[in-house]
């Protein structure tokens, strides 16, 4: 005769089998990825795209998109649920990483792929060790190994051969979605997960900054006067431009503004025709705001350095952003 197995013991055994699956995703989750060099072990901000509710418009780059960007005033103008997966400080290596991170969890409609000079600019050399340094075991391979893996850049493949990343996460998933199915008879909506979008403080402003004479004359010293494009940057977004579609997006290439003292006329125009090359080549729309004419250029106040928005900067280009996307948007859908 069996035994029925008491109510408070399958509750127990329950409890015990989910914690067990969370313990083991969480090994995957960052031993795994430590081990393939994850974006997800670098980045939070990977972590959080895995996490979001279904993104329809994505935002990737490096710097310009996490600090130029609001998310969320640009999802109340285009009305589809927007995620800024940009990260600063990062090149262009690991921004085809993080954008394969997003794509193998999300299917969005949109995705806005920001490029400035210093990317156009990146060569092998630069991404590569971008990519190694953050990377324990990469010392400790024997020589050969280490050269073929410098000459091969495998790192892409070294994620998906490792088999890891189609499980990382996925148990977490499971929880985060029996979480969100609970609290939803306790509340309406959905659980909110922050993104990239870090704007800086409207206090950091080149206003003062450009009434110090000495400040002024270094700010000069350092406007961009050159520029040396990439053949290595122009494949690696080539690459990501072909990871979008073949996810069923479309790739947007967008330029953000700069101050006017960042770069000269003759450099702006150098970005502005390889961007229009790409776009041509990729067959893809761009959005180009880089002029050192424009209203936002020529605002001090609006930035925190000659390269970098603020807070009140951020909202003023988001809102012009928005309304030209959208425009594009109504006039595609027609």
């Amino acid at each position: 005769m069996t035994k029925s197995i008491r109510p408070s013991r399958l509750i127990l055994l329950s409890a015990l089998f989910l914690i067990g699956l969370f313990v083991l995703d969480r090994g995957l989750y960052y031993g795994g990825n430590h081990l393939a060099a994850s974006p997800y072990w670098h980045s939070e901000v990977s972590n959080r795209v895995t996490h979001a509710e279904k993104v329809e418009a994505l935002i990737v780059g490096g710097c310009r998109a996490a600090l130029h960007f609001d998310s969320q005033l640009i999802q109340n103008k285009i009305q589809l649920k927007t995620f800024n997966a940009g990260k600063a400080a990062i090149g262009i290596g690991n921004m085809e990483f993080i954008l394969n991170a997003a794509l193998t969890h999300q299917k969005p409609k949109y995705v806005f792929i920001v490029i400035d000079a210093g990317n156009l600019e990146e060569n092998f050399d630069t991404a590569r060790n971008d990519l190694i340094k953050t990377i324990p075991w990469f010392s400790k391979l024997p020589p050969l190994e280490k050269e073929n893996f410098i000459q091969q850049y495998q790192l892409n493949n070294l994620v998906y051969k490792t088999g890891l990343f189609s499980f990382m996460g996925k148990g977490d998933e499971f929880i985060r979605a029996g979480l969100r199915s609970a609290l939803s008879s306790i509340r309406k909506g959905n659980l909110s997960i922050n993104d990239g979008y870090e704007p800086r403080d409207p206090k950091q402003s080149l206003e003062k900054t450009l009434m110090d004479k000495k400040e002024y004359e270094d700010l000069l010293k350092h406007v961009k006067k050159e520029l040396s494009l990439s053949e290595f940057s122009m494949e690696t977004y080539s690459r990501m431009i072909s990871r979008v579609k073949k996810n069923g997006a479309e790739p947007i290439l967008v330029v953000t503004p700069m101050h006017h003292l960042h770069a000269t006329n003759e450099i702006n125009a150098k970005v502005k025709q390889a961007i229009l090359e790409m776009g041509k080549k990729e067959s893809v729309q761009s959005f180009f705001y880089l002029d050192n004419y424009s209203s936002i250029a020529n605002q001090n106040e609006l930035w925190s350095d000659s390269g970098h928005l603020n807070k009140l900067g951020a909202e003023m280009f988001s809102q012009n952003f928005s309304n030209d996307l959208d425009e594009y948007i109504q006039k595609e859908s027609k």
